[in-house]
C-alpha cells in the first residue's frame, strides 16, 4: 500500500521527490522495521528522518512535533500507541494556535485511528517480525538503488489456534514461513514454542 500512495503522489507532481520527506519512528534495534519503510524514501530519492524511540520513558514524544513541522515532514511511519501519544502532546504543543503541517500521509500498525493532524491515518497491518523476509528474500537480495519483487521465499497462511488453515472468510492468525525470518526468541524457549512449529511463524 505504501508504494502504490507513493506512486500515486508522485504522479503529477515531479518536484515531489525533492521535497517528501519521510519520518520514521521506530526502535533502534528493530532492523525489520527500518528495512521495510526506507525502501520508499531510497527509491524515491526522498529525505528520511529517523526518531529512535530508544529513550526513557516517553521522552521522544516531545521530539516529534518540532521536528513534524520544523522539517516540514510529508509522510509519517510510526506504531498506534505512539500516534495516540502524539494527539495528546500536539494539544500543549500548539498552544491553541492554529499550525497546519505538510503531511499527506500518516501510516500506523496495530489499530485503526480516527482523523487527526488534519488527515486519516492509514493502518499497514503486518507483523514486525516478517516484514524484512517479504521485502527483502534470502535468495533475491536487493541492491541498492534497485526494486524487486515481494515474497520470492516466503509463504503465507490463515490459521486457527490448532494450526489449521481455516476457510475462506474465516479469522485466523497470519502465519509465515520463510527461510529469512527469526527461528526464535532468544534464551525464551516457552514463547517460541507458542508462536513457532514446524519452522511456521
Amino acid at each position: 500500500m505504501l508504494y502504490l500512495l507513493l506512486e500515486k503522489s508522485l504522479e503529477n507532481r515531479p518536484d515531489a521527490i525533492a521535497i517528501d520527506k519521510f519520518l520514521l519512528i521506530a526502535p533502534m534495534n528493530s532492523l525489520s522495521a527500518l528495512d521495510f519503510n526506507i525502501l520508499p524514501a531510497i527509491r524515491h530519492g526522498s529525505i528520511i528522518c529517523y526518531l529512535p524511540t530508544n529513550l526513557p520513558g516517553n521522552v521522544y514524544i516531545k521530539t516529534i512535533l518540532p521536528i513534524l513541522f520544523e522539517q516540514n515532514i510529508t509522510y509519517i511511519v510510526c506504531i498506534s500507541s505512539t500516534l495516540r501519544n502524539l494527539v495528546e502532546e500536539i494539544k500543549s504543543f500548539i498552544q491553541g494556535e492554529y499550525r497546519k503541517s505538510s503531511l499527506r500521509y500518516c501510516f500506523i500498525g496495530g489499530e485503526k485511528a480516527g482523523k487527526c493532524l488534519d488527515l486519516c491515518p492509514l493502518e499497514l497491518y503486518r507483523m514486525i517480525e516478517t516484514n524484512g523476509s517479504c521485502a527483502i528474500p534470502a535468495d533475491n537480495p536487493r541492491k541498492f538503488g534497485s526494486y524487486k519483487p515481494f515474497g520470492g521465499t516466503t509463504k503465507f497462511r490463515i490459521t486457527n489456534d490448532n494450526w489449521e488453515d481455516v476457510p475462506c472468510n474465516t479469522c485466523g492468525e497470519i502465519t509465515i514461513y520463510s527461510n529469512a525470518i527469526m527461528t526464535g526468541y532468544l534464551s525464551d524457549e516457552k514463547t517460541t514454542q507458542q508462536i513457532m512449529k514446524n519452522g511456521w511463524l
